[in-house]
């Protein structure tokens, strides 16, 4: 995009969100909390997200959207491109799918989570 200001011309860059390279898959051990930021790069920097769970690791299960941090506690919580699990559980493993979105476009990234855990 290109601005003139008091007769001088600049050129102002814009980018749709870029997400960082994942490293994948991301294990974590079942018990503990556990972290993933996929804070999208983005200019102009105001980016909505949406975080999906789309299978399991077998590619099993149906796709569902997770839903944002409210005002009550819960286990697993989502802040813009930040997903964290309060106590990760065996059933939080799978493919995930963030999408990151601004003016200039949407870009989507998708993610592995794997849990280590005991045998029974």
């Amino acid at each position: 995009m290109c601005k003139v200001c008091h007769g001088l011309s600049f050129s102002v860059t814009t980018d749709k969100p870029v997400f960082p390279a994942a490293s994948e898959p991301y294990t974590f051990v079942e018990g503990e909390p556990a972290t993933v930021n996929l804070t999208a790069l983005a200019n102009p920097d105001e980016v909505s997200y949406e975080w999906e769970w789309v299978s399991d690791l077998e590619g099993r299960g149906s796709k569902r959207v997770l839903p944002e941090a409210g005002p009550s506690p819960l286990r697993v919580r989502i802040n813009e491109g930040v997903i964290t699990f309060g106590e990760v559980r065996r059933e939080d493993a799978g493919v995930y799918e963030v999408e990151a979105d601004n003016e200039e476009g949407r870009t989507t990234a998708k993610i592995e989570i794997d849990v280590l855990y005991p045998p029974k």
